[in-house]
């Protein structure tokens, strides 16, 4: 098997367009449903999950118990009034790889493009081609060419995909969380800003320099999985990760970032953008932007599935 060099738009860093698209952490499960000419969402819900049904890994094993776990799916659809056809799912960032690679030039065919992009993904990570899924996409900008880059185990995203087409609900996109955040991002000019995704275990990190993503980071929390840090913690954590991100875009891109955008999907986050407020002095701290018909207490966690249907 080939690995896939599907566009941007086929892939992980897809947008997840409904009429029903899943997310899932390590402990929850959420779906929203769209209908009607404007997309407008007519069915919300987050179910939790059993503990130790999924544990997300990029090269392990991810769902422990398929049977709560296809449970859980059927819930879920239940409650959105979804029991088949297509679907959308954004799976755990911890599932994959991403990066964004500068490029002085590519060439302008597509297989010789894919085949430099194969010999720089070959630099990156040691699993044979046929292992993997993967997607790019081409970014340009005053700085240069990047390429943004998505990787996954093939038997990792079969896992999901044979979960769900084993409920009668297919995959049709699969995506990731924080990139899908980006279409609830208003930027201000000159189109500098970082979205920080902070989740149960782990963070994330995504700078869009000139309108264009420039980079992305993951790190996990420094914390057995099943005892989840304080809340105060994971602050702290975010903090220094948000200034080593704008120190480095600083020196490097000679960029500077005067907001962070922030989606806290973490139990007790409600005072998280606050808290960052108070340790990032110099930045402005904004909450993301979620359209009414999104009830709470779920607004944060769900914001991923309805970030690129926002105007």
């Amino acid at each position: 098997m080939k690995i896939r060099f599907d566009r941007l738009s086929a892939f992980f860093t897809a947008s997840v367009h409904p009429p029903a698209a899943f997310l899932l952490t390590r402990t929850r499960i959420g779906s929203v449903v769209r209908s009607g000419k404007d997309g407008g969402i007519s069915g919300q819900v987050v179910l939790p999950l059993p503990p130790g049904v999924l544990e997300p890994s990029f090269d392990k094993r991810n769902i422990a118990n398929p049977a709560a776990f296809e449970k859980a799916v059927r819930d879920a659809g239940a409650r959105v009034g979804r029991s088949g056809g297509p679907v959308g799912l954004l799976v755990p960032e911890s599932c994959l790889k991403a990066f964004v690679l500068p490029f002085e030039s590519l060439p302008s065919s597509p297989r010789e493009r894919d085949e430099v992009l194969r010999w720089r993904l070959a630099k990156l990570v040691p699993f044979a081609p046929e292992d993997m899924r993967m997607s790019y996409a081409v970014l340009k900008s005053p700085g240069g060419t990047r390429v943004l880059m998505a990787i996954a185990r093939t038997e990792v995203v079969r896992e999901y995909e044979d979960a769900f087409g084993r409920v009668g609900m297919p995959v049709r996109d699969i995506g990731v969380p924080a990139l899908n955040l980006l279409g609830l991002v208003r930027l201000d000019p000159p189109g500098h800003a970082l979205v920080l995704n902070i989740e149960e275990d782990y963070l994330s990190l995504t700078a869009v320099l000139d309108g264009q993503v420039a980079l992305y980071r993951f790190k996990p929390f420094l914390q057995d999985p099943h005892e989840p840090q304080a809340p105060r913690l994971k602050i702290d954590q975010a903090a220094v990760e948000v200034e080593t991100t704008v120190r480095f875009i600083e020196d490097r891109e000679k960029r500077s970032i005067g907001a962070v955008w922030v989606r806290a999907a973490f139990p007790d986050s409600a005072s998280a953008a606050a808290g960052l407020q108070e340790r990032l002095t110099n930045l402005a701290v904004r909450e993301l932007e979620l359209p009414p018909a999104v009830r709470p207490p779920d607004r944060a966690f769900l914001a991923p599935l309805v970030g690129q249907g926002v105007s």
